[in-house]
């Protein structure tokens, strides 16, 4: 018996995430600073970068719903 194909989604940037939460990218550093919200460093050559799988700021984002965080 064969699996139903699992859907990948790409890995979202720093902006994604800022734009999909509505949070400022301070508030998002914090939150990953704080181990609330998983990242993957992702390697290019000699630069490192940030990214945050879709599924890990979907669940952030039902499990905090009714927190507000702003930090302008």
């Amino acid at each position: 018996m064969s699996q139903a194909p699992t859907k990948i989604r790409p890995l979202m940037s720093v902006n994604d995430v800022c734009k999909f939460l509505g949070f400022s990218r301070s508030t998002v550093y914090k939150l990953v600073r704080e181990d609330r919200i998983p990242e993957l460093k992702v390697k290019a050559g000699r630069r490192t970068f940030k990214r945050f799988r879709y599924e890990d700021i979907l669940e952030f984002s039902e499990q905090n719903t009714e927190e507000i965080f702003d930090d302008n």
